[in-house]
């Protein structure tokens, strides 16, 4: 069975594609994307409601969620998520 990787948080569509064709999935959570349209306006925080529905949805349809540390769990609330989670230390040597 192949396995399909997504770099962004908000993947939904590709995702449930992905699902249909029976190929698992994983995602690299790193950053909350909705905190940049937070209270900003009533059009953001509309944009923000649907970012934060979207993400939710990517990761319930998702097999795996993968963080680089604990810290990130509880900074994007993942919590509800813990079984699927893994974390794996992404390293940079310059």
């Amino acid at each position: 069975m192949d396995t399909v990787i997504f770099l962004p948080t908000i993947s939904t569509l590709p995702i449930l594609a992905s699902k249909l064709m029976r190929r698992r999935t994983f995602v690299m959570a790193a950053q909350d994307v909705t905190i940049h349209f937070a209270k900003k306006s009533v059009k953001e925080s509309i944009l923000s409601i649907f970012l934060k529905i979207l993400k939710r949805l990517t990761f319930l349809f998702t097999d795996k969620i993968i963080i680089e540390s604990q810290n990130v769990i509880k900074s994007l609330g993942l919590r509800v998520w813990k079984d699927k989670i893994v974390i794996a230390p992404i390293y940079v040597d310059i």
